[in-house]
């Protein structure tokens, strides 16, 4: 028996299905906000003031 279901044939239109798939925005995932946002943005700071601060303390410990 054959598969009832016909294939798409690959052509100038296969591409443009992809691009939405690639350029849509999930939208299971609400975006961060209120206290998350600033809790994100107080972590990120935390990270980079760290990387910053490590080699001055290092320079004048020894």
């Amino acid at each position: 028996m054959a598969d009832k279901r016909q294939r798409k044939k690959p052509g100038p239109k296969a591409t443009t299905g992809r691009r939405k798939n690639i350029a849509r925005v999930s939208r299971t995932k609400a975006p961060r906000t209120g206290i998350r946002k600033w809790l994100y943005r107080f972590v990120v700071a935390m990270i980079w003031l760290f990387i910053l601060l490590v080699p001055v303390v290092i320079y004048y410990a020894y």
